[in-house]
């Protein structure tokens, strides 16, 4: 008879314990799907759910074992938001050859020459503007001296993140998303400095030449924290910025063409190379659905 009681009495008490265990999951479960977005969907999937058929029948089993991160962690809602330049385009192509042909070939006329591969072919792009307006002008321009050419938008679509990591790990994703887009109009800016002779070569290089220290100061904070070569979305930031720097620095020291020639080709590498981060980065959360 006492058996009995005592049966039911630890009976009793794994029920209990398996329901408080369960609440808390399912609080935990929540929060977490509320800020995770699509690694929610595979948390509910792989991890919640199971968990509630664990807990479905009548025996339990042991607790599963919790881990436990040392330090604080911190969220960045960070915004890498739409960006459009306007480029003046000469030619698409079906193959990058002749792009590339054409675009060595207007180079040493002062063109920026440089070739983006887009939906229906690869384009050459001889110019690049902040303004769809300043486009239009140039490239009515060209049509009067004979160069059959048109305005083609270059759109980076928007995006928006959420990193979780240990308090000061890494510096302000968004002050660094802030600074690439400085460094894209920047390009543009002191190029129509330059082509209205307001400021010389070297004031244009020291310009630029800010924003490259800046964006170089960034790259080896993010290199030097802890989830440099763990987190794929910061690893594709890094290359995003590495060829930012690197498009700069040949701006700045190149001998080829003008500096304001080097300084469009080196905006439209820019957004280049940020359209292909946004993609990359949706394309790899896409995959995790």
């Amino acid at each position: 008879m006492h058996r009995s009681k005592r049966r039911r009495r630890a009976s009793t008490k794994r029920r209990h314990t398996a329901t408080w265990f369960i609440v808390m999951i399912v609080m935990l479960g929540v929060g977490y799907l509320l800020t995770a977005g699509v690694a929610g969907k595979w948390m509910a999937d792989n991890v919640i759910a199971p968990i509630f058929e664990a807990f479905s029948s009548d025996s339990v089993s042991e607790s599963p074992t919790t881990t436990s991160t040392s330090g604080s962690e911190t969220q960045q809602k960070v915004k890498f938001s739409e960006k459009t330049i306007y480029c003046v385009q000469v030619g698409v192509f079906s193959n990058q050859e002749n792009a590339k042909e054409m675009a060595d070939s207007l180079k040493p006329r002062g063109a920026a020459g440089y070739t983006f591969a887009y939906q229906d072919g690869v384009r050459v792009l001889i110019a690049a503007y902040s303004s769809e307006e300043d486009a239009k002008t140039v490239c009515t321009q060209l049509k009067g001296d004979g160069l059959d050419c048109t305005v083609f938008a270059m759109t980076r679509d928007p995006l928006e993140l959420t990193i979780t990591a240990k308090e000061n790990s890494i510096p302000d994703i968004q002050k660094i998303f802030d600074i690439y887009d400085e460094a894209i109009v920047g390009c543009m800016e002191v190029s129509n400095k330059l082509d209205a002779n307001e400021i010389s070569d070297d004031q244009g290089s020291a310009e630029i030449g800010l924003i490259c220290d800046k964006l170089k100061s960034y790259v080896e904070k993010l290199r030097e924290s802890e989830y440099a070569d763990k987190n794929k979305v910061l690893s594709q930031m890094i290359s995003m910025l590495d060829k930012g720097t690197v498009a700069l620095d040949a701006a700045v020291d190149g001998s080829e063409n003008t500096l304001s020639a080097r300084l469009r080709y080196a905006g439209i590498e820019f957004c280049d190379a940020s359209i292909t981060f946004v993609n990359e980065v949706k394309n790899g959360l896409e995959t995790q659905q």
